[in-house]
């Protein structure tokens, strides 16, 4: 194919190389998938026009960084809920799908969470969930509520989870009971959403200062990337994805 036909060299992208920005009408007999590990890690937002682009969906999922960040806090406000306001003593470890034992707030929010848990009330933060019991009620059963796994409130290691050496560890943490793992794990994904564009290097780098506070970790992941959020323009926020076809 030459001209003004897509193809590989392209000419009429006029791109290094002879890439080609064009779909193939008909995918190449050898062709059996794409390894996009590192661009969903390292760029998300170039993904964000695939659901369309690609699967014909009529609109995609996030219009825009904030929407697709309000998102990951409300999932993570049920994968890892906060734990400032229970009176239990044992330590989020790690996440279990079959533990039973629910861990409930005694109120609704703490001093340092309090404007967090104020706006997510007030509808601002999630519009299409309700809060139960400080995370978020699924809309449907695909997404039940997930419990966190504990240590043993004994201070006697959970020969199923940890280790004596963890435990002994946990046991000096003074109150803090989500430990750094659990908090890693889960703002890291986040750490790409503003690659190439300004602000990328301080929301990282508050989001990291946060993850360190032994005074807000308690009020869970969410809280903490909500509260990084704030070191970022709006505008860079709900700037709208770019379109693949645009």
């Amino acid at each position: 194919l030459v001209g003004d036909q897509h193809a590989v060299p392209c000419q009429r992208c006029n791109l290094p190389r002879g890439s080609c920005l064009g779909p193939p009408h008909i995918a190449p007999p050898n062709l059996r998938g794409v390894m996009v590990g590192r661009l969903a890690r390292d760029r998300p937002a170039d993904l964000a026009d695939v659901d369309r682009y690609f699967y014909g969906e009529a609109t995609n999922p996030c219009i825009n960084r904030r929407v697709l960040m309000e998102r990951y806090i409300s999932f993570l406000e049920r994968v890892y809920p906060r734990r400032c306001c229970d009176d239990d003593e044992r330590v989020t470890l790690d996440l279990v799908r079959d533990v039973t034992l629910s861990i409930l707030p005694k109120q609704q929010c703490c001093s340092v969470c309090e404007e967090f848990r104020g706006l997510r009330n007030n509808g601002e933060i999630t519009t299409q969930q309700e809060d139960v019991d400080g995370g978020i009620a699924p809309k449907d059963d695909s997404m039940k509520v997930v419990q966190p796994a504990v240590a043993s409130s004994t201070g006697k290691p959970n020969q199923t989870r940890q280790s004596g050496k963890r435990s002994r560890r946990h046991s000096k943490y003074n109150g803090v009971k989500i430990v750094t793992r659990i908090i890693d794990r889960a703002i890291q994904p986040t750490w790409g959403i503003l690659a190439g564009e300004k602000g990328k290097i301080v929301f990282c780098r508050v989001s990291h200062e946060l993850s360190r506070d032994r005074c807000c970790r308690n009020c869970g992941p969410g809280y903490i990337l909500w509260k990084a959020m704030e070191s970022v323009p709006d505008e860079i926020w709900d700037k709208p994805f770019e379109l693949s076809d645009g």
